[in-house]
């Protein structure tokens, strides 16, 4: 990932750990939880939940479903350099096939809650 102000290239450790502080960011404000991350190795990320998060009975589907889904198209777009979007709408083209790349931002939608809820 690039910096556009400065140029800079970014690892993809330093992304990721970019995205999990955007993450915990708002998982703090809302919810009073937090998230950090704990070490990246190869393709294994590993977080941990705190604050909050701890004890609660919704705990596996923040961290499964919401956090690691949010990683995931947040590497996706990361690695392959593509919109966002396109991602979603590459996750929804496992129901909608080739046509999902025809609409915009309701495939995109349902392709972040497919994300969300598959795990």
């Amino acid at each position: 990932m690039t910096n556009p102000e400065t140029s800079q290239d970014y690892t993809l450790e330093e992304s990721l750990q970019a995205l999990i502080h955007q993450i915990s960011a708002y998982v703090e404000q809302f919810h009073g939880g937090k998230v950090e991350m704990v070490s990246l190795n190869g393709k294994i990320l590993k977080v941990r939940l705190g604050g909050a998060c701890l004890g609660c009975p919704l705990l596996p589907s923040t961290l499964h479903g919401w956090v690691a889904g949010t990683v995931d198209i947040g590497a996706a777009v990361l690695i392959y350099r593509v919109s966002p979007v396109v991602i979603l709408q590459a996750i929804a083209s496992g129901l909608l096939g080739k046509a999902a790349f025809n609409d915009g931002a309701e495939v995109a939608v349902l392709g972040l809650l497919l994300q969300w809820g598959w795990r």
